[in-house]
Parts: C-alpha cells; structure tokens; sequence
C-alpha cells in the first residue's frame, strides 16, 4: 500500500547525535513538493543512521502520527543489504518491517553455513 502525504501535512524526522560527548536531538522536515506526494518520495535521502523516529505531522488538527514503521519499509525498499552482515540505522533494526525483510531475503538467499553455523565451534559447551 502506497502511502502520500497531501497538503497540511508535513513529515519531521528526529535525529540524535552527540557533540563533545553531549547527546542532543534534533528535529529535520521533509520537504513535500508537490500537493500529493508518496512518502518514499518525500523521505528519499532524508533517513540515515541518526534517525530515531519520523512523525506525520497534521497543521490543521495539531496532532502527529508515528509512521517510523513505514519510514523502516521505505528504508528496507532502496537497501542493498545483507542481513546478517551489515549494519542497519536503530530505528530500522527495532521494526517489525525488517524483521519481515530479513527472512524473505534469508529465504530467497537459502542455505548459509555462517549464519547456520555460526564462526565459533562448541565442544561440551565451551567454545573450543
């Protein structure tokens, strides 16, 4: 399902980063181009590994609804990725959308010794 954002509506991505060892947060706007915009347009390049959470924010109503969800789906659909070998932005490794994404691509990939085995070896319970 395609999801747009029409006019009155405005997406705020918040970030957090650190400066000389002080977390802060920081909000960012999508900027919407046109009247009726889907959202993989409107978040394209906005979201990286600083981003904590994405609001869908109504002017007229005042009320924001938490799409982060969606904006992990958005992210999931341009990554090339390997799921069990490269890093993901929090906000995406703590959704259900990569959860999902993660075991299409495991069973479109198949069988692998690495991720089924493991790098360490047992032997009676203690790594040998």
């Amino acid at each position: 399902m395609i999801r747009y954002v029409n006019t009155g509506e405005c997406i705020l991505i918040k970030s957090k980063y650190t400066h000389c060892d002080k977390p802060f947060e920081a909000y960012g706007e999508a900027i919407v181009q046109r009247v009726r915009e889907s959202l993989t347009d409107a978040l394209k390049g906005l979201l990286d590994d600083n981003t904590v959470q994405v609001l869908l924010f109504d002017t007229d109503t005042l009320k924001a609804e938490d799409i982060t969800e969606e904006a992990a789906t958005v992210f999931l659909d341009g990554w090339n990725g390997d799921p069990d070998e490269d890093q993901v932005p929090d906000f995406v490794a703590q959704s259900e959308a990569y959860e999902a994404w993660c075991e299409q691509e495991r069973i479109e990939k198949g069988f692998n010794a690495r991720r089924h085995y493991g790098t360490y070896s047992t032997v009676n319970g203690s790594v040998a």
